[in-house]
C-alpha cells in the first residue's frame, strides 16, 4: 500500500539534514564548484558534502552541471 505524503513531509525529506539548507542557499544564484563550496561550508567533510550533493541531485530541484577545468565565468 502506498502512502500519500503531505507537502510538508516532502519538503522535510528534501531539505532534512544539517547541511542541505546551507548548500541550497549557496547554490541559489551562480554556479559554485565543489572545492569552493567545501571552503564556504568550512567544517563539512568532503565525504559529507558529496553525500549531501548526491541526495540533492536525485531530487528535481538541483541540476548538476559539469564544467571543464577552467572555472565558469
Amino acid at each position: 500500500m502506498t502512502q500519500c505524503k503531505s507537502p510538508v513531509s516532502n519538503a522535510l525529506s528534501l531539505i532534512g539534514g544539517k547541511w542541505k539548507i546551507a548548500i541550497i542557499y549557496n547554490l541559489r544564484q551562480d554556479p559554485v564548484r565543489f572545492g569552493e563550496l567545501k571552503r564556504i561550508l568550512s567544517p563539512i567533510t568532503q565525504q559529507m558534502l558529496h553525500k549531501q550533493l548526491c541526495e540533492l541531485e536525485r531530487s528535481p530541484h538541483i541540476d548538476p552541471q559539469v564544467y571543464a577545468v577552467i572555472p565558469p565565468s
